[in-house]
């Protein structure tokens, strides 16, 4: 009984701790925007901070901003990752150790930095000045570096999304490479007596496989992309912000009176985050009672 119960009682201090400042920073967020000072200079029950954030053309935009990012990195990481996942796949069903180890290895270095390090990485790398613009000047493709297209601060979030990209596709390769390891010789063997070649295996063998995991790894990285902040705030314009640098903003700059707004922003934040989840919940479970039935 001690030895199946001693590895939760030793993390039990650490969840009391991370739950404790987790859940008491959402009450503290929501107490602080509904009790609100009225006419009368006493606190009390208010939606008005929701009210006018719902009703403001600055938070509308920044909530479909941070939507369009969000999606947009989401699908271009989870379309890199089964790409890279089939020429792992390639790599492992014709016996090219070496070549898979190493690519392996390649995917694992941008999981080294953190978003913070990356944001800056992309804008050393990509503004009209940066390291790529100057390659391409020395190249001769462009006459001058102001020639070069705008991909940090710009209206279209390119730069976010490429910062977004190449740190969240390795990790979609990291949920979805255990699966590979699960296909079987004889299973590839069997597929080319049928006159299946190796495509058509992925497709039909390895690809139902990978849906789960897929499925999971996309809700992770949007979720995280829509409430993130470090990338945004180095890498995104000063309109429209996405809802994380919005809030931070407001509670950093503004005065005392928009903090009530900046906390508003991100409880609304953490339930439409909450929302998305218990729809994937729903949607999860009715699968998996499908093919448990099934």
């Amino acid at each position: 009984m001690w030895q199946k119960t001693k590895p939760y009682i030793l993390v039990l201090p650490s969840f009391i701790l991370v739950a404790a400042l987790m859940v008491g920073g959402i009450f503290q967020g929501i107490f602080q925007s509904i009790f609100i000072l009225n006419t009368n200079g006493n606190k009390g029950i208010s939606f008005s901070v929701y009210k006018k954030l719902f009703k403001s053309k600055a938070f509308c935009d920044s909530f479909i901003a941070t939507i369009k990012i969000s999606v947009v990195s989401t699908i271009i990481s989870a379309i890199l990752g089964i790409i890279i996942t089939l020429l792992l796949f390639l790599l492992i069903s014709e016996k090219k150790r070496k070549q898979s180890i190493l690519l392996w290895r390649l995917l694992q270095i941008p999981m080294l930095f953190s978003y913070l390090t990356c944001a800056y990485a992309m804008f050393l790398f990509l503004t009209q000045s940066g390291w790529v613009s100057i390659l391409c000047y020395n190249l001769g493709l462009i006459a001058d570096m102001s020639e070069f297209p705008i991909l940090v601060n710009d209206k279209n979030s390119i730069g976010i999304i490429i910062a977004y990209v190449w740190k969240t596709t390795p990790f979609i390769v990291l949920m979805l490479y255990p699966v590979l390891l699960k296909v079987q010789d004889n299973w590839i063997q069997v597929a080319r007596i049928f006159g299946a070649n190796i495509f058509k295996t992925f497709s039909e063998i390895v690809f139902p496989m990978l849906i789960a995991p897929l499925r999971t790894s996309t809700f992770i990285v949007f979720t995280f992309i829509f409430s993130a902040f470090e990338v945004p705030y180095l890498l995104g314009m000063t309109y429209p912000k996405t809802l994380g640098v919005y809030s931070y903003e407001l509670y950093m700059k503004g005065d005392f009176s928009e903090r009530p707004i900046a906390l508003g922003i991100n409880i609304i934040i953490f339930i439409f985050i909450m929302f998305i989840s218990a729809v994937y919940y729903f949607f999860n479970k009715k699968h998996k009672d499908k093919v448990d039935n099934n």
